[in-house]
């Protein structure tokens, strides 16, 4: 955390964009419970934003907004959803739909949230992305269902779900020298 924090001064001044990005979001992302530290990678990684323009620096700095200004995060995530959308990104779109999923899902809007993990289901898929990502979302999906009270429908799909992990552990084993 401290050598992310120390080196980005030097590198934004270099205007090493991504390497800045990078070790800010890494330290964020070992002390992703401390404010002081959400309010301290906050500056460059907004500096960074202005400076690239790019979706991808825009999403870190949407992911360090989350704690600390919801509203401005979603605003953000949505935007950069909408990019890599259109540009055809299915990864960042992705990411970006997670980031929207837990928003949404922790501030309560669980259709919002229901419609965006389906989205982000088809994204992953569409993407290639492998066989746990696509089971991490569709238990992401499960926990959302669980919420709005559809217990039996949650039950039936879990196993399922439960079922298809077993058969991708199985698949590790029996590749395993």
């Amino acid at each position: 955390v401290s050598a992310g924090l120390a080196a980005a001064p030097y590198l934004l001044r270099r205007h090493d964009w991504d390497a800045a990005s990078y070790f800010l979001e890494q330290a964020r992302a070992r002390d992703s419970y401390s404010p002081i530290i959400a309010q301290a990678v906050l500056p460059p990684l907004r500096r960074i934003t202005e400076a690239t323009g790019e979706p991808n620096d825009l999403y870190v700095l949407a992911s360090a907004l989350i704690d600390v200004d919801s509203a401005e995060a979603e605003t953000l995530l949505r935007r950069v959803y909408d990019q890599a959308t259109i540009v055809g990104d299915l990864g960042l779109a992705s990411a970006a739909a997670g980031g929207l999923v837990t928003l949404l899902r922790d501030q309560g809007r669980l259709r919002d949230a229901l419609t965006l993990i389906d989205q982000k289901i088809e994204h992953v898929r569409d993407a290639g992305l492998g066989p746990w990502t696509q089971l991490r979302d569709q238990g992401q999906r499960l926990q959302i269902l669980g919420l709005f009270g559809h217990h039996e429908q949650l039950l039936e799909q879990g196993r399922r779900r439960i079922a298809a992990a077993g058969r991708l552990i199985a698949a590790i084993d029996k590749a395993r020298p």
